[in-house]
């Protein structure tokens, strides 16, 4: 997107592309892992996975057995037991 609005380049050989995988319910954060960790992709893919609620988490921390994990929301940033974003 910056690169396309102020013309200059941004991006290099290292550059990793950032996704938000919102999703609609909880359920769906494991099926979210397993397609990004299959997607074979030239570049590497830094995803955050959206739970109901605004509640993101790293991909790559979900995937781990951390417990409680860090979610960031649009206000605050916190250690969440990972029972309590399952529930949502």
């Amino acid at each position: 997107m910056w690169e396309a609005i102020t013309k200059t380049s941004y991006t290099n050989a290292s550059s990793d592309l950032d996704l938000v995988i919102d999703l609609a319910t909880s359920d769906a954060a494991d099926p979210a892992c397993e397609f990004l960790e299959s997607f074979m992709s030239p570049i590497r893919l830094d995803a955050e996975l959206s739970f109901p609620g605004r509640k993101e988490v790293h991909w790559k921390e979900w995937k781990s057995a951390a417990d409680p994990l860090l979610v960031k929301s649009l206000d605050a940033v916190a250690l969440v037991p990972r029972a309590e974003l399952r529930q949502g």
